[in-house]
């Protein structure tokens, strides 16, 4: 089988998820449109709004303006803080078919059967659910329950997704943003949250990395790794900060691709 020429993979990384939205208004800016899109966690929600065609502004007001972490989805009693299920009605409006088929970029998320312990890729049939399935982070949203399977985050076994893709894009380019803080002193790591913080986040990306090396370009903006991934805090600041790093590297991605630089916007950053 022959390969398409430009793959697309975005990690996951809660809210950091903003990067990935900035690098998408870069390749858009420059009419390059990915072959095949792959991601997990954000990356599965900003990729599916990537692969149906919508603009990187129109995905950045929604996820600026969607209370992911203030919805009346609060739940006690369910086994995670916020109900996951609610969220389909906010995705709704932008997916009318609800269906993979729909897109107009092929697309390949993942989430983790809980069950299992198997990764789960969808690129198929209905699309909300699975999407939202791989956006569960453990305990903060419910599982969804799909074909007999309890699906959660995809980054609990991949955070970043490239293998799937490997063989079948000829270039690729992985965005993570599931980034480690900067190095920390033992004064720094004294309680036990932040000792189980610092072990998950390191463990999550030396997996990560084997993906990294799979990949032809890598945006990988180290600034970030400070920025809380479930705070909204810096929102503006990661959007700018994936815009950059994507307007870098267009002319470079032009060339490989064999489109005319002449066609090579310069950057003009206007945020919302």
């Amino acid at each position: 089988m022959s390969k398409v020429p430009f793959g697309l993979v975005l990690s996951g990384g809660g809210t950091r998820g903003a990067t990935h939205i900035g690098v998408m208004k870069a390749l858009q800016e420059a009419g390059i449109r990915p072959d095949i899109i792959a991601g997990c966690s954000a990356g599965a929600l900003i990729g599916a709004f990537f692969a149906a065609g919508h603009s990187a502004e129109t995905t950045y007001t929604f996820f600026k303006e969607t209370s992911l972490f203030s919805h009346p989805s609060f739940k006690l009693a369910k086994p995670g803080l916020f109900n996951a299920e609610k969220y389909l009605d906010d995705l709704a409006p932008f997916f009318p078919e609800n269906s993979f088929e729909s897109l107009s970029i092929p697309l390949k998320i993942y989430s983790t059967d809980l069950i299992s312990g198997r990764l789960i890729e969808h690129h198929s049939g209905e699309l909300l659910r699975p999407v939202m399935a791989s956006c569960c982070i453990p305990g903060i949203f419910t599982p969804i329950e799909m074909d007999g399977q309890l699906l959660s985050d995809g980054g609990i076994m991949s955070i970043l997704p490239v293998s799937p893709v490997r063989n079948i894009a000829e270039k690729i380019l992985g965005v993570m943003i599931a980034l480690p803080a900067p190095e920390k002193s033992a004064r720094q790591i004294k309680h036990l949250h932040q000792v189980l913080d610092r072990a998950l986040t390191l463990a999550i990306y030396s997996k990560a990395e084997r993906e990294l090396e799979l990949c032809d370009w890598v945006i990988e903006p180290l600034e970030i790794g400070t920025f809380n991934m479930i705070s909204k805090q810096n929102i503006e600041v990661m959007y700018e900060t994936g815009y950059r790093y994507g307007m870098e590297l267009i002319p470079e991605i032009m060339l490989s691709l064999n489109l005319p630089l002449a066609q090579c916007p310069e950057s003009d950053f206007q945020s919302n």
